[in-house]
């Protein structure tokens, strides 16, 4: 089975829409994706009814961003219900806790003289759970970065002038959202968190303790090493593996379709697939 498990949509920072996501996985001989906006799931059932009639199956899924002491962790949600109100009550609140790290982001450019605003935002994408990704690409419109990798580098990025740290979930109330709605959690490309070996496997053994499900070994971005690495971990701590471009746009991510993961029966299992 041909899959990508980690897919964003324009109804977070993605380019495009659900319906165009299924039409490329589909076209791309896909058998399986998963749609995993940042904090909502507002595009899967979209996803779900694009895929109906078709040989694809929709993962419904959701990237919740999270911290580890000072650390930005994000964790895939996999399989979750999100249906009910419950739900998207749930998504509401750590909607606003996003809206308030924007309002700080903002007024960090302000303080270098780069003028994005809220108005802008919601201008130029509306209905969207917004991001850095659009801020940034705001920030290439309006000159003041000379493309989207560079807005990153250098403003918005952990190590970024204009990076600010603020309220959000734990890596353990991520892992037990997701538990919650019925969905698995998975430690996202992990190698974005710039840890030694010995550092990395003393964090995933906690993640493992606190609740943690699977690891996304095989992000499509992964070196070999990394990814072998990654699956030792997987294997060492009863996790299920996952792998996934992270597809946002044509600067960011792997391209939709360019790669697949080939999951293995006990993936298979833990996902319902």
């Amino acid at each position: 089975m041909k899959t990508d498990l980690h897919i964003h949509t324009n109804c977070s920072d993605g380019s495009l829409s659900p319906e165009q996501i299924v039409e490329r996985a589909c076209g791309a001989g896909l058998d399986a994706i998963a749609v995993t906006d940042h904090d909502n799931a507002n595009g899967v059932e979209r996803a779900v009814l694009a895929a109906r009639g078709k040989p694809l199956k929709v993962v419904a899924g959701i990237e919740l961003s999270a911290y580890d002491r000072d650390m930005e962790t994000h964790v895939l949600g996999l399989g979750i219900d999100y249906a009910g109100e419950r739900f998207k009550e749930s998504m509401s609140r750590i909607q606003a806790l996003r809206h308030e790290r924007n309002r700080l982001l903002l007024q960090r450019l302000a303080e270098l003289n780069i003028f994005v605003s809220f108005d802008e935002l919601e201008k130029a994408f509306p209905f969207e759970v917004h991001g850095r990704s659009h801020i940034a690409r705001i920030m290439v419109e309006k000159g003041y970065a000379a493309d989207f990798k560079s807005a990153f580098s250098e403003y918005l990025a952990p190590e970024g002038k204009a990076y600010v740290k603020s309220r959000r979930l734990s890596v353990e109330q991520a892992i037990e959202l997701s538990h919650r709605y019925g969905g698995k959690a998975v430690l996202a490309h992990p190698a974005k968190l710039r840890m030694n070996a010995t550092q990395a496997e003393g964090f995933v053994a906690y993640l493992k303790r606190v609740g943690l499900d699977g690891i996304e070994a095989d992000y499509f971005a992964h070196t070999n090493v990394e990814r072998d690495f990654f699956r030792y971990l997987a294997d060492k701590y009863g996790l299920f593996v996952t792998g996934g471009s992270d597809f946002h746009n044509a600067d960011y991510g792997v391209n939709l379709g360019d790669k697949f993961f080939l999951p293995d029966e006990k993936t298979l299992a833990a996902l319902g697939l």
